[in-house]
Formats: structure tokens, sequence, C-alpha cells
């Protein structure tokens, strides 16, 4: 789920369905966010 994504440990993730009032009750964030820092700690 990483490729195309630019180096320097930055990425844009946009979670359909989701806005700016209600993304932090999604669990979806949270995987999203998992995910990233995973990525980042193996690079």
């Amino acid at each position: 789920m990483g490729e195309g994504r630019p180096k320097g440990g930055h990425a844009l993730a946009i979670l359909p369905g989701l806005t700016h009032y209600n993304i932090f009750a999604s669990p979806l964030l949270a995987a999203v966010v998992l995910a990233f820092l995973d990525e980042q700690q193996t690079a």
C-alpha cells in the first residue's frame, strides 16, 4: 500500500465518507495511521 509514495516520511491519505468533523471517531483513521507508522519503522 505504499507504492508510489514519495520518499521523505510524508503521505496523503484520503478516507472516503469522512470529514474533519467525524474523522477521529472512525476506526479507519487508526488503521491508516498505524500502517503508516509501521512502514516508517521498517524503512
